[in-house]
């Protein structure tokens, strides 16, 4: 039941929201995506503490109809604030505390989509960090399709959808690769 309050909040949101962000912003997406009765991943650099609504307002209505909810993680310190985290859970919002991972497997399995930003950080300039290995985590025990999105001051760029044939012990070569498909 909560699920279904979650999408008509989001999509009520997308169409509040959806037109004047594709006004503002350059949209270009190079995929269809592909679903398989399971969610999708979304990865993406993080440019500002919007990205998650520039990216989920940015998905075309026929998919976002499909993908809708979309849950997004978020730093704990958010949910500190009573107010706030209550709106962040309203509208998808998970917070990033321990054990975190093996929730978003059981979402993605029951066909919840999930953004998620693989550096754990809001890009400054010149400062490069490494890519935390949850997205390659949550591809080994779903299967779920990975969905880059590069976010530029200006443009939202959804790339070519992939999934990893195989999985290695250490998932951190992956997880630079799949960070290096976001940027490029």
């Amino acid at each position: 039941m909560k699920n279904y309050f979650l999408k008509i909040i989001q999509l009520t949101l997308y169409f509040i929201f959806a037109i004047p962000i594709r006004l503002i912003f350059k949209l270009k997406r190079t995929v269809e995506f592909k679903y398989k009765n399971k969610g999708l991943i979304f990865a993406s650099n993080h440019i500002g503490y919007m990205d998650p609504f520039l990216i989920s307002f940015s998905i075309p209505f026929r998919d976002a109809l499909k993908i809708a909810p979309m849950r997004f993680v978020t730093n704990k310190r958010f949910f500190r604030n009573p107010i706030l985290g209550f709106f962040l859970a309203c509208v998808g919002g998970i917070s990033t505390k321990k054990g975190i991972l093996p929730k978003l497997v059981s979402r993605l399995k029951n066909k919840e989509s999930v953004l998620i930003f693989p550096e754990g950080f809001i890009e400054k300039e010149n400062i490069v960090h490494n890519p935390k290995v949850g997205v390659v985590y949550l591809e080994k025990h779903t299967n779920s399709f990975i969905i880059p999105v590069n976010l530029q001051k200006n443009s939202v760029i959804f790339k070519e959808q992939l999934r990893h044939k195989t999985i290695p012990e250490n998932f951190e070569p992956l997880a630079k690769d799949i960070m290096k498909r976001i940027r490029d």
